[in-house]
């Protein structure tokens, strides 16, 4: 069974190259996440609506994870973004859709 707005994993993860940091800071700029995440789901999706919302204050740490409610068409999710380094490159990915 396809669940109706099944977003593939590989299609919905990005990694983000751009240091998402101010300068001499220690902290990730998560309103530009927000944005690239947002930027990303619309031109790969197609979507019309999309409002992901973060942590206000993520310590910049390599490998280390966070999740960012979102709503995607209406719809309650979950993106999960991973630091790959300490310098502000991302990687993200909207989780899959739990199905009752």
């Amino acid at each position: 069974m396809k669940p109706r707005r099944l977003i593939p994993a590989l299609a919905a993860a990005f990694l983000v190259a751009l240091p998402l940091t101010g300068c001499g800071t220690t902290t990730l700029s998560t309103e530009q996440v927000e944005v690239e995440i947002e930027k990303g789901l619309k031109q790969q999706q197609s979507l019309r609506s999309v409002d992901v919302k973060c942590p206000q204050e993520v310590e910049l740490k390599a490998m280390s994870s966070f999740d960012c409610p979102a709503t995607v068409d209406k719809e309650k999710r979950t993106v999960k973004v991973t630091q790959q380094d300490d310098q502000g490159n991302i990687r993200w990915q909207l989780e899959q859709q739990n199905r009752r």
